[in-house]
């Protein structure tokens, strides 16, 4: 996949921005059941982290969790206000 943000990986954003908690893969393969594999969830995870646009934490644990927290960049058309996350206007 690369290093694309894609509609997939927008929409999986956009959950974790809008739910406001930290998710371990296993919990958003339970949430995206039967969109995503645990496979795919890496994959569209690996670009939103690298980019900045979505936390890890305990990235070295069996199970690292991930947020879009307040030191998080916003997607291109979306941005923070205050702590909700909208479409830019």
């Amino acid at each position: 996949m690369g290093n694309a943000i894609t509609p997939d990986s927008r929409a999986l954003w956009l959950m974790l921005a809008r739910n406001g908690n930290w998710w371990t893969v296993k919990t958003l393969v339970h949430h995206w059941r039967p969109t995503f594999t645990a496979v795919e969830l890496d994959d569209l995870l690996r670009p939103l982290v690298g980019h900045g646009y979505v936390m890890v934490r305990d990235k070295s644990a069996a199970e690292p969790t991930y947020a879009v927290t307040s030191d998080c960049f916003a997607l291109p058309g979306y941005e923070r206000v205050g702590m909700h996350w909208r479409e830019a206007a």
